[in-house]
C-alpha cells in the first residue's frame, strides 16, 4: 500500500514541477535539473523495487512495440475522424508546450509516460490478482487520469490504457512503459510540427 501512495504522489510531482515553474517560482534552469533528477529517482526506484521483467528478444520488444503503436495510432485517427473538435486534456498540453522550454516539455512527457506506467502497470496492477481486472481498471483509472471529458476522450484514452494493459499482461512492465513513451514522443513530435 506504501508503495501505491508513493507512485500515486509521484504522477503529482511531475505535474508540480512544471507548474511551479508556470506559477513563477522556478526559473528556466532550475526546472529541466529538477526533472532529470525525478526521472533519476523512478529509475532507481524501478531498480531498488526489482520492477520485474520478462527476457524478451530485442525483436519481441520490438513487435510489440510497434504492433501497439499501431493499434494506437489507428484508433487515434479513427477516432479523430469520427469526432471533431479540440479537447481540454490537449487544449492544456498545447498551452504548456508553449509557455515551457521544448526540453522541459520532453523531459514532462518522458517522466509522465515512465511514473504512470510503474504506477498503474506495475504497483497497481500487483494490488489485483485477476488478469481481467488489472487490465479493465487500471485502463479506467488512466483514462479517467487524463481528464476526459467527451466520449472522444474516454475512447481514446480507455484504448490506450487497454492496449498498455493488454502489452503489460503478455509481456512486462518495461515494455509497456516503451509503448507509452513511444506514444508521447509521437505526440511531442506532432504538436512540435
Amino acid at each position: 500500500m506504501k508503495r501505491l501512495l508513493v507512485m500515486y504522489g509521484a504522477i503529482h510531482v511531475n505535474v508540480l514541477l512544471v507548474s511551479l515553474y508556470l506559477a513563477g517560482w522556478l526559473n528556466g534552469a532550475w526546472l529541466p535539473v529538477l526533472q532529470v533528477t525525478f526521472l533519476a529517482l523512478l529509475l532507481w526506484g524501478w531498480k531498488r523495487f526489482k520492477i520485474p521483467k520478462r527476457n524478451l528478444s530485442l525483436k519481441e520488444r520490438g513487435l510489440w512495440v510497434c504492433g501497439s503503436l499501431g493499434v494506437m495510432v489507428s484508433m487515434a485517427l479513427i477516432m479523430s475522424a469520427l469526432f471533431s473538435g479540440s479537447e481540454p486534456n490537449q487544449e492544456t498540453l498545447v498551452t504548456v508546450q508553449d509557455r515551457i522550454p521544448v526540453l522541459s516539455f520532453i523531459l514532462f512527457l518522458l517522466n509522465a509516460s515512465v511514473v504512470e506506467e510503474v504506477f498503474y502497470r506495475e504497483v497497481l496492477w500487483g494490488v489485483l490478482s485477476q488478469p481481467v481486472v488489472q487490465v479493465l481498471l487500471t485502463s479506467f483509472l488512466f483514462a479517467l487520469a487524463h481528464h476526459p471529458s467527451s466520449l472522444f476522450t474516454w475512447v481514446l484514452y480507455g484504448s490506450l490504457g487497454l492496449t498498455l494493459g493488454v502489452v503489460r499482461g503478455q509481456t512486462d512492465c518495461l515494455t509497456s512503459t516503451l509503448i507509452h513513451l513511444s506514444w508521447n514522443g509521437i505526440v511531442c513530435f506532432l504538436s512540435l510540427l
